[in-house]
C-alpha cells in the first residue's frame, strides 16, 4: 500500500466512525427529549398540602418548675418534667432523667443540673 492509499482508506474510516457517533448522540438526545417530554398516566402534578399538627403527647413528671435560664433568644425552664423552652418545645429527650434541680446560661448555651447527679 502506498502512503497516499493508506491516508485515504484512514480518512475514510475516520470519517465512518464521527459520523457513527455523531447518529449514535442524535439517537440518545431524541430518546431523553421523548422520555422527559412524556407525561405520566397515573401520576398527578406535585401540589403542597397544610399539614395539622396534632395534639401534644402529654409530658411525664409533676409539672413544677424548679429554675430558668434566660438565653439571648428564649427562656429555659427546668422542673420536675424536665427541661423545656418557654413555646413548649422539650428538651430533654436525650437527658436521662426528667428531673432538674438547677438551670443556668453558660456562654449562650442552657446547662442543666439533675436532682440524679450530672450536668447537661
Amino acid at each position: 500500500m502506498t502512503l497516499t492509499r493508506r491516508s485515504t482508506l484512514l480518512a475514510a474510516l475516520l470519517v465512518l466512525a464521527l459520523a457513527g457517533g455523531i447518529a449514535a448522540l442524535v439517537r440518545l438526545r431524541t430518546s431523553v427529549r421523548q422520555t422527559l417530554d412524556a407525561r405520566l398516566a397515573t401520576g398527578r402534578p406535585l401540589q403542597f398540602v397544610p399539614v395539622f399538627e396534632e395534639g401534644r403527647v402529654q409530658a411525664w413528671g409533676d409539672g413544677t418548675v424548679r429554675a430558668a435560664a434566660l438565653l439571648s433568644s428564649h427562656l429555659v425552664t427546668a422542673g420536675g418534667s424536665g427541661v423545656r423552652e418557654v413555646d413548649g418545645q422539650d428538651l430533654s429527650a436525650g437527658l436521662p432523667t426528667l428531673r432538674a434541680a438547677a438551670a443556668v446560661a453558660w456562654r449562650r448555651e442552657a446547662v442543666v443540673a439533675l436532682e440524679a447527679g450530672g450536668l447537661y
